[in-house]
């Protein structure tokens, strides 16, 4: 905790000394939370870039429209609501992913 408060919060050890632990805790998080922002931003760029040069070599009919269709990242929202297919299902089918789910708790 020490070596992390001194490398990556720039705290003296004085500072740190008289830091509180939910205070320290915050402040890591919120480095954390940085850190977490500049990767986003830098996988974007190469995303996006990356998309663009692809797009020069396909045919205008088959190049992508949106980045996330091209390359999807973890911090992509969802592109479809994850509870749409089950409600689309038939009772019949519910009761038979029902039924295969039990029988692999089962085993």
């Amino acid at each position: 905790m020490r070596g992390w408060g001194i490398a990556l919060l720039h705290l003296s050890p004085d500072d740190l000394g008289r830091l509180r632990l939910p205070d320290y805790w915050a402040a890591m998080d919120a480095y954390s939370e940085q850190v977490q922002a500049d990767r986003q931003h830098q996988g974007d760029l190469i995303r996006c870039a990356t998309m663009m040069m692809i797009n020069l070599q396909l045919k205008p009919k088959d190049r992508f429209k949106r980045v996330q269709d091209f390359w999807p990242m973890p911090w992509d929202p969802p592109s479809e609501d994850p509870g749409k297919a089950i409600r689309d299902m038939s009772d019949a089918e519910r009761q038979s992913m029902y039924n295969d789910f039990l029988k692999r708790l089962d085993g």
